[in-house]
């Protein structure tokens, strides 16, 4: 359920529910804002309850449009430590916890009243009547790239007014909409080409004196003018007698084909299982996915660790004194 203020309500473009427990609503503005709520069975529930709910909030959030505020209000009933959150209440994360903590990796989101220093008293969310124990399990959720504009999230004392056995949990946002910044791509040089061809080093000094003194002006004595000059004329030089190299920057993993086509595999079992139900070809799919992930981080570690031996084996870790200073040393790989 949600409970708007008028100005809210203007604003609203589209409610749906995908379950008794999840609920989304869709907010104009730039950009559109997606709230969804949702409520999780407890830790002591079925297993497969736990499995058809964060199925069916998977869906939710993969409906939601990239460029979205997104942000999911929830009482997950899981506790999450200090291995997959900041700053929990907890020590240690249980089992709606992990399920959890898999949501948050799976769709690059954060908890945003983990990432506060708040003392012990601002963390936790509901308090047992019976034992009067503390625990934090109501979470707001928001995607990383938005992470700035969060610049608040507690929970507040609120039992004499709701009557409830949980606390309000609030987050105060302020959207930062920056344009994109104009980038030009600066080319690459192969110095080291460069510095391996005499020929080259003698058309560079000539060009650089030519331009230099093409633009040099009898009537000029300001220095700063001058520097800007003999700047402009290397920089010519550079481009007409400095080869080119190609760029050599290694593709991101998550553009592997191996990853691709598991991530697929993902999304058409997601797509396959009937009305959001558990599916084991869904479980099957994302350890693939991220078997997939450790095992081409392994393979990237190995090749680190290939290349360094094969330079310490081929003498190219070389340590030589600097004769200008006494007891200085460069390192040259």
């Amino acid at each position: 359920m949600f409970c708007l203020s008028s100005k809210a309500k203007n604003a609203l473009c589209d409610v749906r529910s995908y379950s008794c427990r999840v609920l989304s609503a869709v907010f104009a503005g730039n950009p559109t804002t997606t709230v969804i709520v949702a409520y999780s069975p407890t830790n002591v529930s079925d297993e497969n309850d736990v499995k058809e709910f964060y199925d069916t909030l998977r869906a939710a959030i993969h409906d939601t449009s990239a460029h979205n505020f997104l942000t999911v209000l929830g009482d997950f009933n899981a506790r999450l430590g200090p291995e997959d959150a900041w700053l929990p209440f907890h020590d240690s994360t249980n089992r709606n916890g992990q399920y959890l903590a898999d949501l948050l990796i799976e769709n690059n989101l954060l908890a945003a009243n983990t990432c506060f220093q708040k003392r012990l008293g601002k963390r936790w969310t509901f308090q047992d009547r019976g034992t009067k124990a503390k625990r934090q399990l109501d979470y707001l959720l928001v995607r990383k790239k938005w992470r700035n504009s969060i610049l608040n999230a507690e929970a507040y004392s609120s039992f004499s007014s709701l009557g409830s056995d949980h606390r309000v949990v609030s987050m105060r946002v302020r959207l930062s909409l920056r344009a994109p910044k104009p980038r030009t791509k600066q080319p690459l040089y192969d110095w080291k080409l460069f510095a391996a061809k005499p020929d080259l080093q003698a058309q560079y000094n000539i060009e650089v004196r030519n331009r230099f003194h093409l633009l040099e002006d009898e009537e000029c004595r300001d220095p700063t003018e001058r520097y800007q000059r003999f700047i402009a004329a290397n920089k010519t030089a550079t481009e007409k007698c400095v080869p080119r190299r190609a760029e050599s920057r290694k593709p991101l993993r998550s553009r592997n084909p191996e990853i691709v086509k598991a991530r697929e595999m993902l999304k058409e079992a997601q797509a396959a299982a009937s009305d959001h139900q558990v599916s084991h070809a869904v479980d099957e799919a994302r350890a693939t996915l991220y078997d997939t992930y450790d095992r081409l981080m392994a393979e990237d570690l190995e090749e680190k660790v290939a290349r360094v031996e094969q330079s310490n084996a081929s003498g190219q870790c070389i340590v030589r004194q600097n004769g200008a200073k006494k007891g200085r040393k460069m390192f040259t790989w």
